[in-house]
């Protein structure tokens, strides 16, 4: 292979450069000035509030005020005043197939509904916009159609080398698109989830762009080289696919004959069972001049968490039976199948676990907690519970040595603790924290916390010093949302959690059931399983809610048979 062309080398390396001199622009969530465009929605900006639902509110009511200079096509209209009224799937979808018909009607040879060209041009993108809509809010075909028109703006840019960063937006949109185009549109009443071209879900997509440019980079290689030519030896076989390995790990590895027919080794012949180094993050750098010496009648913070300190602290992988564990939740949370699904299917071409930030909000007793602690250890990734209510101090985010208090930021003592880079810190009922900020507020703790470059680098002000919390899984609950600053719902994926209905009975009493019997410290032989009419008595006392409420009654049933049981 002939060697790599200098000037290529330097002119690539002048545009990575060039990209990390803007990076913050291609980490950081796009946020638009005023009312985002359809162009910066395909490019990855947020929508109004991080909310699809008020944006389209906005959006369409400047369309519809008596100012408006557009004369629209009467359906058009009536379509439009439905999708303001009724924002759903169902009406954004006829919203844009109206826009459709109005052009078809403008643009066919008879011109049956003439419209002026900046109208047509007005149509045309409120068609797009409730696409764009209708895909935010779950339906898998408009986001397909997104997918295309996100390919198209990234494929349009004409700069050669350095991607914009609304280029690189556009590629993470059509990747999320694309992979929520594989799911089926959300069902009549299941959670509606207006944000899916929010950071978090950009950010999940990043390793299926890295896949597919290490994958395009292998095969365009091999096409830039050329067929095997007669007398070449070729490439050795690996045990591991080439599709897995860096452009410069498969120059390693090639062998190729000299005219004298010797053979040019490039390099040491790979082990042949290569064992592949677990996912890691350095945590804590060390200090250069190393740790600091204890003050007197100071804890020593070095000591506690010398166990992360410049090593690689392992990141928990997603199951390789991710199927079994999502039937497994949704066999226990019947009412919440679609919210688990929502949880476990950006995992599938994760290479280590990162959940989305989830606020799952309900009402009390509907099983929001028991979910998140549930999904955090079927995923092994070693769950804690913060109750935030009555909080009213910042110690959550640590206190500094000086104090006889002084203790880690919440996060970085359960990371040391659980010994992995990617625990899951589960907020408990986030909304009834305290406002006052005189001792700090939590909330406004866990917004450095939940920010994509202050994570990276948050000062543990008992450690005094950096460390890495970007990776850690974060959970949160509330019955409501009321008393949750907006800064802080902008950086979480707000899911409603519907409350179990009497159709759930079946598969949630033996649950409640098998809980019981492990405080009693009985088995199955002391404590059968409910019989018909056990079943029917609670489907009489509990037509749905709160499953503390049938906790209750269960127990009910077990005190019935113990009053009726025979004495001896």
């Amino acid at each position: 292979m002939s060697k790599p062309d200098d000037h290529q080398a330097r002119l690539r390396a002048q545009y990575v450069l060039q990209v990390r001199k803007g990076l913050p622009a291609y980490n950081e969530p796009r946020i638009a000035t005023g009312l985002p465009d359809n162009a910066q929605l395909l490019c990855g900006y947020e929508f109004t509030g991080s909310d699809a639902l008020a944006d389209a509110q906005a959006y369409l009511f400047d369309l519809l005020r008596p100012a408006c200079p557009h004369k629209w096509p009467t359906r058009f209209e009536a379509a439009l005043e439905a999708a303001y009224r009724s924002p759903s799937i169902g009406t954004f979808r006829v919203l844009a197939r109206s826009a459709e018909l109005a052009l078809a009607r403008d643009e066919g040879p008879d011109r049956r509904d003439p419209l002026l060209r900046e109208t047509a041009t007005v149509v045309d993108a409120v068609g797009l916009r409730a696409t764009i809509y209708a895909a935010a809010l779950g339906c898998a075909r408009s986001k397909a159609t997104c997918a295309v028109h996100a390919m198209q703006i990234w494929t349009n840019d004409t700069e050669y080398g350095t991607p914009s960063p609304e280029t690189w937006g556009a590629i993470l949109s059509m990747l999320a698109w694309m992979q929520g185009a594989r799911w089926d549109a959300p069902r009549p009443g299941d959670p509606v989830e207006p944000g899916l071209l929010r950071h978090n879900d950009l950010i999940e997509c990043r390793y299926e762009a890295r896949k597919a440019i290490r994958l395009a980079g292998v095969v365009l290689d091999a096409i830039d080289a050329g067929p095997v030519e007669e007398g070449e030896i070729g490439v050795p076989y690996v045990s591991k696919p080439t599709s897995g390995l860096s452009l410069d790990e498969l120059r390693h590895l090639e062998r190729v004959s000299e005219d004298r027919g010797e053979i040019r080794d490039t390099g040491p012949e790979p082990d042949p069972d290569p064992v592949p180094k677990p996912p890691g993050l350095v945590v804590v750098e060390p200090p250069a001049g190393g740790p600091p010496k204890k003050r007197s009648h100071d804890a020593d913070p070095w000591t506690e968490a010398k166990a992360v300190i410049g090593v690689r602290t392992p990141l928990v992988q997603p199951p390789e039976d991710l199927p079994a564990l999502r039937d497994a939740l949704a066999a226990e949370f019947p009412q919440a199948e679609a919210i688990v699904d929502r949880a476990l299917r950006p995992l599938a071409g994760q290479e280590t676990t990162r959940l989305p930030r989830l606020l799952l909000v309900g009402p009390p007793g509907c099983g929001k907690t028991r979910l998140a602690r549930r999904l955090g250890e079927g995923l092994g990734l070693a769950p804690s519970l913060h109750p935030a209510a009555g909080t009213s101090d910042g110690m959550f985010g640590g206190t500094p040595r000086g104090w006889s208090s002084a203790k880690f930021c919440a996060p970085f003592k359960d990371l040391v603790s659980a010994g992995i880079a990617n625990p899951m810190i589960i907020v408990d009922e986030v909304e009834k924290a305290g406002s006052s900020r005189h001792n700090g507020a939590l909330h406004d703790v866990l917004l450095g916390m939940l920010e994509v470059e202050s994570s990276s680098r948050y000062r543990d002000p008992f450690l005094e010093h950096a460390v890495d919390l970007s990776r850690i899984n974060w959970c949160f609950t509330a019955n409501s949302l009321q008393g949750i600053p907006q800064p802080l719902l902008d950086r979480l994926v707000v899911v409603h959690v519907p409350e179990p209905g009497p159709e759930h009975l079946d598969a949630l009493a033996p649950q409640l059931l098998d809980a019981a019997r492990a405080e009693l410290g009985l088995d199955e032989a002391w404590v059968p399983a409910l019989d018909p009419v056990e079943l029917d008595a609670l489907r009489t006392a509990w037509s749905g809610g709160s499953l503390r409420r049938l906790r209750r009654l269960v127990d009910g049933v077990l005190a019935a048979r113990e009053q009726s049981a025979p004495r001896q």
